[in-house]
């Protein structure tokens, strides 16, 4: 669990540092040019926006088979994701998706799927606080991402805290969340958490750790102890969110009930369901400010600041 939240990490940060500018299949920050003709006729076009005094901006348009521009977009960083000529949401037509993103360090990941053919041309925008992935698995498209909303969760350290997985599918326009179809993903993850909690690491925590998280003041005085109950936190959290994540409320509940320190747990409950709803499950189904439309073309929202 720990090396998994570790390398999530490392995949932000070089994914916010360095993806857009390296893409071959779109711009950034003003530089770089993309063209693909689908099969169906229609174009997706990326380029620099010329002109103007405003900083260095990209441009994607859509345009239909018959020349007709259907989607624009202007953001700093534009691209192609790979899965566009896919049916993303299970209509029977293929699908464009593009990725925008605000400059260098500022949130946040704004996913806009076109479906030619359709009017309005935009069937889905959402956007979301990390990168999430689409890709096809048992013959539907999967749209996921490791929720960041329980990073520091009641005082825990970055480097402790559960990145639990998040599984969604897009029907039409509607986005919903199908993890509890994959619980196996979910089992796999919680066991290796489970086990990496001695049992005597979890009585002390049960026993010692207080009601405002983190350890208490003596613990605080072992920096090697501090970290063992930090890790065992971390880990208990990471059982309770998958079962939770992986369709299992009951028995997330109950384990929390026995993991965690006494009565506590009641407090804790509510947290993890205030963190869940602002997570990723709160900013995939969030309406975005309403579109402006000019001749016809969609024009993206501006992404809200999570």
């Amino acid at each position: 669990m720990r090396l998994q939240v570790i390398l999530l990490t490392a995949f932000l940060a070089v994914f916010c540092a360095s993806s857009f500018a390296i893409a071959p299949n779109g711009c950034a920050q003003g530089s770089g040019e993309y063209q693909r003709t689908l099969p169906d006729g229609s174009k997706v076009d990326f380029g620099p926006v010329t002109g103007g005094s405003a900083p260095a901006q990209c441009r994607g348009a859509v345009t239909a088979a018959d020349g007709t521009t259907i989607f624009e977009i202007t953001a700093p960083e534009v691209f192609l994701n790979e899965i566009t000529g896919t049916d993303v949401n299970a209509d029977g037509k293929p699908d464009i998706v593009i990725e925008s993103h605000r400059a260098h360090g500022q949130c946040c990941f704004t996913y806009s799927v076109v479906t030619p053919g359709l009017t309005p041309a935009l069937v889905k925008e959402f956007t979301t606080s990390v990168p999430m992935n689409f890709e096809e698995r048992d013959g539907t498209v999967q749209i996921t991402g490791h929720d960041k909303a329980f990073v520091g969760f009641d005082g825990l350290p970055d480097e402790f805290s559960p990145a639990p997985l998040t599984i969604f599918r897009l029907r039409g326009s509607s986005i919903y969340y199908v993890g509890q179809a994959y619980w196996h993903d979910y089992e796999i993850d919680l066991n290796e958490a489970r086990n990496s909690i001695p049992r005597s690491r979890l009585d002390k925590f049960k026993n010692g750790a207080n009601s405002g998280g983190g350890v208490n003041g003596q613990q605080k005085q072992d920096a090697l102890e501090g970290r063992e109950l930090y890790a065992t936190k971390g880990a208990v959290l990471q059982v309770v969110l998958d079962y939770l994540y992986g369709g299992k409320g009951q028995e997330a509940w109950k384990t929390l009930q026995e993991m965690w320190p006494y009565p506590d747990y009641i407090r804790v409950r509510q947290l993890i369901l205030q963190a869940r709803s602002h997570g990723l499950m709160g900013e995939v189904n969030r309406q975005p400010a309403k579109s402006q439309q000019q001749a016809g073309v969609e024009t993206q929202p501006k992404p809200t600041q999570q």
